[in-house]
């Protein structure tokens, strides 16, 4: 530091020229510089790699990134990956019973998610209801959104109309509003499943049986993007049934001007797009309008329409490369059921209506996957069909049907808020990436959000 020889007065002096300082200073009463101060001020941050903050903005800080669950790369994030590591990575098992853990439906298809051993639902209310009727949609869950696609109104139009709901931390479903970006054309009666990173509107019916085939990205925020037209089907199908394993994706039967017993499957591209749509054998029989399950390895098909409504239930197991065993009988249902849904515990397989009706059955899931005899649990308060079924943490949720706006619900335990998790990739999970830490539900103020110092 430059010493100060000269005297200076108590009331001041003026000096002519900087005081020129060589070092930072280090006493209490040492001078500093105006570029030392803007160094702890300004550009140097005050926080280390892994401190968390909450700012009051959309738009992410210099250095930061936000805690959305997003997975980033190893390599680019060292700094941070050396100190949070794999904390906050939660990777399903990419493979269970040789079927992908959620089947691409894991708001659905929940066995190795759920792992309830209740064999009853609980009493019926009604929940916030949709903004207008909806029949024929499809439902879809992301990480803290819910979403109704499609469908039919109560004048029996067609929509494109895509519907979005927050889901709280407690389960509840807030207010349904019009989402920003609509299906590429109104239809109904088709089938959405999903990746990681992709979710695929799968035929449909707008008049006629469609064959198209869709797909959209999916954001870690659980947003939707624009469609994009794939390889579509062979034929076109409505009231068919699909899920995901080892890659692939399988439709089982449907409707083109009759019931089908076809089954097709297209493996998933490391682009999200398509290949070319197989033949993969057939069903027993020409069936469309019923639901699947997916248990320990096998896949079910229950009740739906062959020329009536019909109870039967046969199943197939999964095999380790992604292809389908021979088809068995199983125990068939308490009544014929077409238009219905179907909700699958670890322990448990549910249906809620169907054919306007209000009964409720479930079947226990045995420990090599085949199912036990069905059981009656807590009605419906109405007939329903046509609906939707989402589950979150607390609840069950029926959507719609029935040229109804009305939304039921019951109390139920181990469902999830969040399921990006359970979508992972096709086939296994990258390990260059790990996960930032999800704080997206934790504050309820829209201007704050949580981030993380890279």
């Amino acid at each position: 530091q430059t010493q100060i020889n000269a005297k200076v007065s108590k009331s001041g002096d003026t000096m002519a020229g900087p005081l020129t300082l060589y070092s930072d200073p280090i006493n209490n009463e040492d001078l500093a510089t105006k570029s030392y101060v803007d160094s702890k001020t300004g550009t140097a941050s005050p926080f280390n790699t892994g401190d968390l903050v909450i700012y009051p903005s959309s738009i992410t800080p210099t250095g930061f990134l936000k805690c959305n669950g997003a997975e980033i790369s190893k390599t680019t994030y060292s700094n941070l990956y050396t100190t949070i590591g794999e904390k906050y990575t939660v990777r399903a098992p990419s493979l269970v019973g040789n079927a992908i853990v959620g089947a691409g439906q894991p708001w659905v298809q929940q066995y190795a998610i759920n792992t309830t051993n209740s064999a009853t639902t609980g009493s019926w209310s009604t929940a916030n209801t949709l903004p207008s009727v909806v029949y024929d949609g499809v439902s879809l869950v992301t990480s803290n959104y819910a979403y109704l696609l499609g469908g039919q109104s109560s004048s029996s139009t067609y929509l494109n109309t895509i519907y979005q709901a927050t889901i709280n931390n407690n389960g509840d479903l807030d207010n349904w509003n019009t989402y920003s970006i609509s299906l590429p054309s109104a239809m109904s009666r088709f089938q959405v499943v999903a990746t990681k990173s992709f979710l695929y509107v799968i035929g449909g019916y707008n008049g006629s049986s469609l064959a198209t085939v869709y797909k959209a990205p999916l954001s870690i925020d659980g947003s939707i993007g624009s469609f994009s037209a794939t390889t579509s089907l062979p034929v076109g199908l409505c009231y068919h049934n699909a899920f995901i394993t080892n890659g692939r994706i399988y439709v089982l039967g449907g409707w083109t001007t009759a019931s089908v017993n076809t089954i097709y499957y297209a493996t998933i591209n490391s682009d999200g797009t398509l290949s070319s749509w197989t033949s993969a054998g057939t069903l027993p029989v020409a069936i469309s309008q019923g639901q699947i399950a997916i248990t320990n390895g096998y896949v079910y098909y229950l009740g739906g329409y062959t020329t009536a409504a019909v109870n039967s239930v046969y199943y197939a197991s999964i095999n380790a490369d992604g292809s389908l065993g021979s088809w068995t009988t199983g125990t068939a249902l308490p009544a014929t059921r077409r238009l219905h849904q179907v909700y699958v515990t670890k322990n448990y397989v549910f249906l809620f209506g169907g054919n306007g009706l209000s009964s409720v059955h479930c079947a226990p899931i045995n420990t090599n996957g085949t199912l036990g005899s069905w059981v009656t649990a807590t009605a419906l308060p109405a007939n329903l069909a046509n609906s939707q079924l989402i589950a979150t943490s607390n609840y069950i949720y029926l959507l719609g049907g029935n040229k109804v706006n009305t939304i039921y619900r019951t109390s139920f335990s181990g469902g999830l808020n969040d399921y990006k998790n359970y979508l992972l990739s096709p086939t296994t999970a990258d390990s260059t990436l790990f996960n930032l830490p999800n704080f997206s539900s934790k504050i309820s103020m829209s201007t704050l959000s949580y981030y993380i110092k890279a």
